[in-house]
């Protein structure tokens, strides 16, 4: 799986993975599995069946459970941007190339006036597309501009493709060599890094913008004033200013960097394929400071698709806005947005805000202030009247049957935040892949249709982990700690006064065997009355059962079904409630 290098220092958090959840997480476990043999539920075994819910045995459960938990609590605990990519795609890091000494051009000497250490820059932006084309290299150039022509047109959001050429689409991309795609991704971060470190223009007195062409691609110096960009560019660099940026999309395979040191700036790229976007290509957005808005079509604010795709924002109070596979998105490919601080608005159609589609690895991370995020109302569903599908906010997707899913990851380190979707999401897998959704606290309000809020889905695992806050959850069904078809489901609440409505399936459900695992570790919450299959219980379709599990172990609860505080019994024949009160 393809992985992506970020060296990025990341604001000084104020606390860490708590060690009592990391504590209590032990004792739930121990209180979880003891009860199962007094209550009697079936297929607690010792059966290695690989099917979850089909024979599980005494410590399947808290083993997934610690590999949830234990993921999340790396994910908190990371320093660096290449923390969060190297543990969201569980891949060791690549080694990079040595570089050479930059090229000797005419434009050079020139350019080192204005941008000092142009050579080492030209040199990282030349070495990353080298390793581009010889990502591309095992393909012709006819078959190039076929796979960029499937992938450009491929419906994602569809259930299925009879007359698309998908198999031919598949077998092109996995030729790609995402070795090489990674270095190309690893040098950016080089050059960001380089850039940043020795380039001060915010002195100059020019009133105009510069433009040096080079073999690559043109290289453009801003204004501390208002400049607008238009064209494609190899690299842009401004010193501040309030900028607009109104780009085409990239060619192919191509490299683009942009990097801006301040102002309020707009970027906006109707076509998408831009942005710290790219599909077939590799790409890179840093704006240091300012409330800037970015409006783009697909394929953008941080999608790699068969490439690279980076979007980092240190500072100020953001919107965004996108079409489909966007703001940390990626298919075969890895596609991050980095947003470190601020107030920030997330809307997508679908796809989005940590989305990953087949081979990819995708990340939204989002480490301060108060956060909207929302994904939907464009591509209909057939399952409901007026349902649309997301496949966003931790939500990793197979393309099925073909292809399993890869992993995907949005992770909000705090503030109060509101996140609302369709279908498909909030820590959610699908045909193989691993979705999660990680919050760091805060009263938080999650609004979901269907398939959400810890999901898993046909041999997937979503899971949806909460450190604290009074937070709220809604759902039509299946979700809230569900797993349906042989996957897993997780929802781990670590502390506050939570509210979980639920029509169906949910609240740890399992079926078709899946296991869903709802786990409340503290505060005083509450569940509403709901339908059939919730409340830790299981259903059995197919001829296979599913197991569901709701473990509270904290706090005077309230329960609209009738169920009492401080109560454990079975669920139906394949499910177990369990309240601890005190946690004794």
């Amino acid at each position: 799986m393809l992985v992506l290098l970020i060296a990025l220092p990341l604001p000084c958090r104020a606390t860490g993975f708590p060690d009592s959840v990391a504590a209590a997480l032990a004792v739930a476990q121990t209180h979880l599995l003891a009860p199962l043999d007094r209550i009697g539920l079936p297929g607690l075994g010792r059966s290695r069946s690989p099917v979850p819910g089909g024979s599980l045995t005494r410590g399947t459960l808290a083993a997934a459970t610690r590999i949830v938990s234990g993921e999340s609590e790396k994910l908190f605990a990371a320093a660096t941007v290449d923390d969060f990519l190297e543990l969201t795609t569980g891949d060791s890091l690549p080694v990079i190339l040595s570089q050479s000494p930059g090229p000797r051009l005419a434009q050079a000497d020139a350019l080192e006036k204005y941008l000092p250490g142009f050579r080492a820059v030209l040199a990282l932006l030349t070495g990353a597309n080298r390793e581009l084309r010889r990502a591309f290299a095992p393909l012709s150039f006819a078959e190039r501009a076929e796979l960029r022509g499937l992938v450009r047109d491929f419906e994602f959001w569809r259930d299925q493709w009879p007359d698309y050429p998908l198999k031919r689409m598949l077998a092109l991309a996995e030729r790609v060599d995402r070795k090489h795609l990674s270095n190309a991704g690893r040098l950016l971060a080089l050059c960001a890094a380089t850039i940043r470190d020795s380039v001060s223009l915010s002195a100059t007195s020019r009133d105009k913008p510069l433009t040096f062409q080079t073999p690559w691609g043109a290289v453009v110096l801003g204004t501390p004033g208002h400049d607008i960009y238009r064209e494609r560019a190899l690299l842009i660099v401004d010193p501040g200013g309030g900028d607009s940026y109104r780009l085409p999309d990239a060619r192919w395979p191509a490299v683009q960097m942009i990097i801006d040191l301040g102002g309020d700036d707009s970027y906006r790229s109707e076509g998408g394929f831009a942005l710290g976007g790219a599909l077939m290509g590799a790409s890179w957005l840093e704006d240091v400071s300012g409330d800037d808005s970015y409006w783009s079509g697909p394929f953008s604010q941080g999608c790699g698709a068969l490439g690279v795709g980076v979007l980092v924002d240190r500072r100020g109070d953001d919107s965004y806005r996108g079409g489909y596979l966007c703001q940390g998105a990626s298919f075969f490919g890895t596609g991050a947005l980095i947003d470190m601080e601020g107030d920030d608005s997330y809307d997508a159609d679908f796809g989005a805000q940590g989305a990953s589609f087949a081979a990819g690895s995708a990340l939204l991370a989002d480490l301060a202030g108060d956060d909207r995020y929302h994904a939907g109302g464009r591509f209909r569903s057939w399952r409901s009247p007026g349902a649309t599908k997301s496949f966003a906010q931790g939500c990793a997707a197979g393309i099925r049957p073909f292809i399993p899913g890869g992993r995907a990851v949005l992770f909000d380190r705090s503030g109060e935040d509101s996140l609302s979707i369709s279908y498909m999401g909030q820590g959610a897998g699908y045909w193989g892949g691993y979705g999660l959704l990680l919050s760091g606290g805060g009263d938080d309000s999650y609004r979901a249709e269907r398939y959400a809020q810890g999901c898993g889905l046909h041999f997937a695992t979503g899971a949806l982990v909460e450190l604290g806050g009074n937070d709220s959850y809604a759902l039509e069904g299946v979700g809230q700690g569900a797993g349906e078809d042989r996957a897993w489901g997780f929802l781990l609440e670590a502390a506050g006064d939570d509210i979980y409505n639920s029509a169906r399936m949910a609240r740890g459900a399992g079926g078709t065997g899946g296991v869903g695992l709802l786990l409340e570790l503290a505060g005083g919450d509450v569940y509403p009355a709901a339908g059939q299959v919730t409340g830790g219980a299981g259903s059995r379709t197919w001829e296979l059962p599913g197991m569901g599990f709701m473990l509270d172990m904290r706090g005077h609860d309230s329960y609209g079904d009738g169920y009492e505080d401080g109560q454990i019994s079975k669920n139906g024949p394949w499910g177990a409630r369990l309240d601890f009160l005190q946690g004794n």
